[in-house]
């Protein structure tokens, strides 16, 4: 499904990969935070933050240079989120 054609697909199967909350599962999602769909790409992103792990970070650090705003906003939140607690 994380190379389905549509990305709404896409987005949802990232979500669902969330959910388990695994870093283990951050080595799948790093090469969508590159996808050519912006929605693709920030959902990557922050599926990132909910896995963790040093995978997700040094993908999202690299995000941080992106010229595209909703990139470089969504790593930013991710990284944050990754350094806050838990509820």
């Amino acid at each position: 499904m994380l190379d389905d054609r549509d990305p709404h697909i896409r987005i949802n199967a990232l979500r669902a990969l969330a959910s388990f909350r695994d870093s283990s599962l951050a080595g799948a999602v790093v090469p969508h935070a590159a996808d050519r769909d912006i929605g693709v790409a920030v959902q990557a992103e922050t599926t990132l933050g909910v896995l963790r792990g040093s995978a997700a970070v040094e993908a999202l650090r690299a995000r941080l240079t992106s010229s595209v705003f909703a990139v470089k906003r969504q790593a930013l939140i991710a990284l944050a989120r990754r350094t806050a607690p838990r509820a």
